[in-house]
């Protein structure tokens, strides 16, 4: 019994280092894949980085010359009504191009964020203000709802306000007329959390993992540049970006479910 019990003993001491020693092989083997999918994904960034850098430039000296010319006729220009409206409408969709413009650039180098003490709730009125014309427009309803206490955080409060603006942008290009974009903010005991959701078809089970990727988009003329660029500003201020879809509703008996409405976070 002795000779069996240090047998089994040896045999359970053998089996534990052996599969120690696979455990640690295992580890260091998804260590070095991890740092192989990491340095491929730096030089990805880089290459979009240099590609970012020559397209933007490319584009900004035109366009410079483009808005130039816009704002001189109708410094200058004797036109009627109607050609001074299509002027206007050049000089805005050039001021349009411009912030994509800087965008691209913005990818190209690291973001320097100006931090500071920042009130959400008058970050996002302001924004839902700008756009509420867009919103009546389109006959969708945008309900705010930031509750009574003031949500102060730390942040650049030029580059917070434009994330809320892609995001409810970005909302009000995926709601169908009479559609509904609604915003919750409020605080937890870590972070403060602004949820922007609509009521648009949702976003298909293979395209979510996807939808920050640079470049990707299901947008005719999108240009794929918005929410990823949106959730790096977010994660250089110290934050998070997610997409969260909103969970199905119940089916009833003899009816098909229909897919949630996608939510932004």
């Amino acid at each position: 019994a002795e000779i069996v019990l240090a047998i089994g003993l040896v045999g359970a001491l053998v089996g534990m280092i052996w599969y120690t020693r696979r455990l640690q092989q295992s580890d260091a083997a998804l260590q070095t894949e991890r740092l192989r999918v990491e340095e491929e994904r730096r030089e990805r960034l880089a290459v979009i980085g240099e590609l970012c850098t020559g397209v933007a430039h490319g584009i900004q000296n035109p366009l410079a010359a483009i808005r130039s010319s816009s704002e001189l006729m109708l410094d200058l220009g004797t036109m009627d009504a109607d050609t001074r409206d299509r002027a206007e409408d050049v000089l805005t969709e050039c001021t349009r191009l411009s912030h994509r413009v800087r965008r691209l650039l913005n990818f190209a180098r690291a973001p320097e964020p100006h931090r500071g003490a920042v009130s959400v709730n008058g970050v996002v009125e302001e924004i839902a203000a700008e756009l509420s014309s867009r919103f009546a427009e389109r006959e969708i309803t945008l309900d705010c709802r930031l509750g009574h206490d003031e949500l102060v955080v730390d942040a650049d409060r030029d580059e917070l306000a434009s994330v809320i603006l892609e995001l409810l942008a970005n909302a009000l290009d995926h709601t169908p007329p009479g559609g509904r974009v609604e915003v919750h903010a409020h605080d937890t005991s870590e972070h403060v959390v602004v949820v922007v959701r609509d009521s648009g078809p949702g976003v298909p089970q293979g395209t979510a993992k996807h939808i920050f990727d640079l470049f990707f988009t299901t947008k005719d003329g999108g240009s794929g540049v918005g929410l990823a660029w949106a959730r790096r500003i977010v994660k250089s201020m110290g934050g998070s970006l997610e997409f969260e879809p909103a969970p199905p509703p119940p089916k009833v008996e003899g009816e098909e479910g229909e897919e949630g409405a996608a939510e932004e976070e």
